[in-house]
């Protein structure tokens, strides 16, 4: 099935250099800010023109648009639908980003030759390549393995000292700081499972696995935007908080993808649909020894 891939970077490089492409990322979790923070570096490397897309401000007519559902286009989420219902007439291009989707096949039978989906494992590639016979279908990795981690990691907090407080919430912050300092207290009392991260996902995804005392679902706690500048700053976060432990079990996509780009051990257990067991058999499994699929 690899044979199959198409190199995204490649692929980006054969748009039209004279105008630039609408970036429309998925507004989520801190793992949604991982895949918009390796986004933005890929178009930024490309030296594309791009714009974050302002429904509010952007007529979409005679534009590209780039469209990062992630998990966001299966039957349980309305986002990405009602997205491509407003605009797939109108956008002269729109591009799905590597996503995995499932449902909505009435929609995807309405999608014409405008439209590029990328999926990022085969099961959503033979879905959509059934449902949508008219669009451009492509395989990817997710767009999380790309990620320049070590570019990441190398931004100090100082440099985000002028905008984190202006735009994002207090809250938001202080919520991540809180379990940080979690970390470091659990850490000071020797508490003998100080090394190991557990980081399963406790939201409408979750399956019926018993939820370990101290679990720390931080691709929610470190929810700051997937803006270029919140993306990166999560992006920061996220790594850096990762990066004090020698073993991750998670049910959380990217807080694996992270924790196997670290190399750090990872166990990684399934969500309650196929999107886990599937991108780790397209993306993980043979190209990352540290992490142990536990479904």
């Amino acid at each position: 099935m690899r044979k199959m891939e198409t190199n995204i970077a490649e692929y980006l490089k054969s748009l039209p250099k004279h105008e630039p492409v609408y970036y429309f990322p998925n507004p989520g979790n801190g793992g949604d800010s991982l895949i918009a923070c390796a986004t933005f570096q890929m178009l930024d490397e490309l030296g594309l023109k791009y714009k974050l897309f302002l429904p509010s401000k952007h007529d979409p007519a005679g534009k590209t648009l780039i469209c990062y559902p992630g998990g966001n286009f299966i039957s349980r989420y309305p986002n990405t639908r009602n997205f491509l219902n407003q605009y797939h007439e109108i956008a002269k291009k729109i591009i799905i980003f590597p996503s995995t989707i499932y449902g909505h096949e009435d929609l995807l039978a309405q999608l014409g030759s405008n439209i590029d989906i990328f999926t990022r494992e085969k099961v959503s590639h033979d879905f959509v390549r059934k449902n949508a016979p008219r669009v451009n279908l492509f395989l990817s990795d997710d767009m999380a393995f790309f990620l320049d981690v070590q570019k990441a990691l190398r931004q100090i907090p100082v440099l985000f000292s002028s905008f984190t407080t202006m735009t994002i919430p207090s809250r938001r912050i202080q919520k991540g700081n809180l379990f940080e300092f979690q970390y470091f207290l659990e850490n000071l009392n020797g508490d003998k499972d100080g090394k190991i991260l557990n980081a399963f996902r406790t939201d409408q995804e979750k399956t019926n696995i018993e939820i370990p005392s101290g679990n720390l679902d931080i691709a929610e706690k470190f929810s700051y935007g997937t803006t270029k500048r919140r993306a990166t700053y999560a992006a920061y976060r996220l790594l850096k908080f990762l990066n004090q432990y020698d073993e991750i079990r998670t049910s959380r996509l990217h807080t694996c993808i992270a924790g196997a780009l670290l190399g750090k051990k990872v166990e990684f257990y399934p969500n309650n649909y196929f999107k886990c067991e599937a991108v780790y058999k397209f993306s993980i499994q043979d190209r990352f020894p540290n992490v142990k699929w536990m479904g």
